[in-house]
């Protein structure tokens, strides 16, 4: 699957949950081409640590997928750039 990395501005968001315990939860805006006549707007979790996606064209690695906790197939997107 293709997504498009347009901008490399960051949803940043933190407070405290209900259990009293601190979070903080970073998001980047992408594209998914997934068949439509239009790519689809999606969010992409972007770690602590990890800098944003630049601007381009990306894939997503199979490392992406995995088997949850209930034995259902989910999805955590890691991006490879497309050359």
């Amino acid at each position: 699957m293709k997504v498009e990395i347009a901008s490399t501005d960051l949803d940043d968001r933190s407070g405290t949950s209900q259990a009293g315990k601190p979070y903080r939860i970073i998001k980047q805006t992408g594209y998914a081409f997934i068949g439509g006549k239009y790519p689809e707007k999606i969010s992409i979790r972007i770690e602590e640590n990890q800098a944003p996606y630049s601007v381009g064209m990306y894939e997503l690695d199979d490392s992406s997928f995995y088997v949850d906790k209930f034995g259902g197939l989910a999805v955590s997107p890691v991006l490879v750039s497309i050359k």
